[in-house]
């Protein structure tokens, strides 16, 4: 099996996405390892038999280039996109998001892992400084806990939607089950790491996420800070300072 660069979706750090007919292959090499595949192959397995509208994995299989996994292909635009290219609609594709991420979280899906062990875990990894390490750890402690289903990194390019209106969310490898303003707070952070002058979506976000209910923004500002520390070890330079003063906010 030969990647050719016309049929290349998208290219990460150890992974390799490309179309084969009316599937995607996803790719993996190092770092990741047979165990990181079958996890997300796992993940997105749950959430499928949950129904929620995620790509079917048809297969997970050894290729030339590594593990791999094979997924239905999602027809459409991812959201990211038409934000970018119909600006005037924002606020209501900001919405779309919302309302899907709360539909991820009433999903049931019992089996995925803890997120408050995944998020020390990250903590502990990245963080080197021991007391920040240790208040962090504490921090995260004191919050409450869930058993929501949590996306673990939704981004308007994670989901893909259809002329229809309908859509399909991607990317579960770090799904898990934990409180839900974990999730709103990641994306919260994530989108802060993408902010420019031509497209500020993360205070959007975050004021669309409580629209309904504005003590919300404060929860989610409380989790921020986890979030932010969860994310230091695979950052570079430019991400560490701005995680950094989402760390000491």
């Amino acid at each position: 099996m030969s990647i050719t660069a016309d049929r290349i979706i998208a290219v990460s750090t150890g992974k390799t996405v490309y179309k084969d007919g009316d599937s995607v292959i996803k790719v993996f090499c190092r770092p990741y390892t047979k165990l990181d595949v079958m996890k997300e192959a796992f993940n997105q397995t749950q959430l499928e038999a949950a129904k929620l509208s995620v790509p079917k994995v048809q297969e997970v299989f050894l290729s030339e280039e590594g593990w791999a996994i094979r997924y239905e292909y999602a027809r459409g635009k991812a959201l990211s996109h038409l934000m970018e290219a119909i600006p005037a609609k924002v606020s209501d594709y900001m919405a779309q998001l919302v309302k899907i991420q709360r539909a991820i979280a009433a999903a049931d899906a019992p089996l995925l892992p803890c997120l408050t062990d995944k998020l020390k875990h990250a903590i502990c990894e990245g963080i080197q400084d021991k007391e920040q390490r240790i208040s962090l750890c504490a921090a995260l402690d004191s919050l409450p806990d869930g058993q929501a289903t949590c996306h673990g990194a939704l981004m308007p390019q994670d989901i893909i939607m259809n002329q229809n209106g309908g859509y399909c969310i991607l990317n579960w490898a770090n799904a898990a089950r934990g409180n839900s303003l974990f999730d709103a707070a990641d994306t919260f952070v994530q989108l802060t790491l993408e902010d420019n002058e031509q497209l500020a979506l993360s205070q959007l976000y975050l004021s669309t996420f409580s629209a309904s209910d504005p003590p919300l923004e404060r929860a989610v500002l409380r989790f921020v800070p986890i979030c932010a520390a969860a994310r230091i070890g695979g950052a570079n330079e430019r991400e560490r300072s701005i995680l950094n003063g989402l760390i000491n906010q």
